[in-house]
């Protein structure tokens, strides 16, 4: 498992996917802003069907549509986050969830699938 299991007010979650469903929203923070690295974290929530609230590379937009994602660069402070998705109206929230789903069906959210993965991974080992 790699990192030192440490304990949590809530105890250790067995499915994030399965636990991040149950929620309208996700804090989804990078560890760093570097150009380029975007990591699982975004599609997790993709995955959950949650909107993310996003920092991280701040050339983010160039692998996903500013339209599935909440940019917390735009705001000045976490109270200011949470007040816009706390008046958000539910039209809003599922045009969010719309831009997602038809991300993650274009040619350019494929690059990211597993199956796109797998499929790269066996094509350079037959070709090895």
């Amino acid at each position: 498992r790699g990192w030192k299991r440490r304990p949590s007010a809530k105890g250790g979650v067995p499915n994030k996917i399965e636990t991040i469903k149950n929620y309208k929203f996700c804090i989804c923070y990078e560890n760093t802003n570097t150009p380029g690295f975007v990591t699982e974290k975004i599609f997790d929530c993709f995955q959950a069907g949650v909107v993310p609230v996003y920092l991280g590379a701040e050339n983010v937009t160039e692998t996903i549509p500013e339209n599935c994602f909440i940019d917390r660069r735009k705001f000045e402070d976490d109270e200011a986050v949470y007040q816009f998705m706390k008046a958000m109206d539910e039209k809003t929230y599922e045009e969010y969830l719309k831009n997602i789903r038809e991300y993650l069906a274009s040619e350019k959210g494929y690059l990211y699938t597993e199956e796109h993965f797998i499929n790269s991974f066996v094509d350079w080992v037959t070709k090895s």
